[in-house]
């Protein structure tokens, strides 16, 4: 019996988008995909891209709940790093405004109402 063996060959890293890859899908009027935008934000925050991530999540923090999730958890990281008390204080800040933005008062149909009411220009 063949021993189960995973060499570098069998896992390659997928190629990251950069933030420009991102922006110029978003405006040339491709749907706003929230969960594809997050986990590319992500994956620039584990690839040691905290500039690109933090202006990814910034720029679309006000689309979802799950891009604000993204731009609290970089903005508290950044902070925890810092050891800073002034950006210590402003991460805790955001961080609840994310649970605000994520809280389930506002109930299902006031959401959907938000969520897919014309915008009047």
């Amino acid at each position: 019996m063949a021993e189960a063996g995973y060499s570098s060959e069998t896992f390659t890293q997928p190629e990251m988008e950069t933030i420009d890859d991102v922006t110029v899908a978003a405006e040339m009027g491709e749907a706003f995909d929230d969960v594809e935008m997050a986990a590319t934000g992500i994956n620039m925050l584990l690839n040691d891209g905290f500039e690109e991530a933090f202006a990814l999540f910034h720029k679309y923090k006000d689309e979802s709940a799950l891009m604000h999730s993204g731009f609290s958890l970089v903005f508290f990281m950044q902070a925890l790093m810092s050891f800073e008390e002034e950006k210590l204080g402003e991460a805790l800040k955001i961080l609840q405004e994310t649970e605000k933005k994520c809280s389930t008062n506002d109930g299902f149909v006031k959401f959907f109402k938000k969520r897919f009411a014309k915008k009047k220009k």
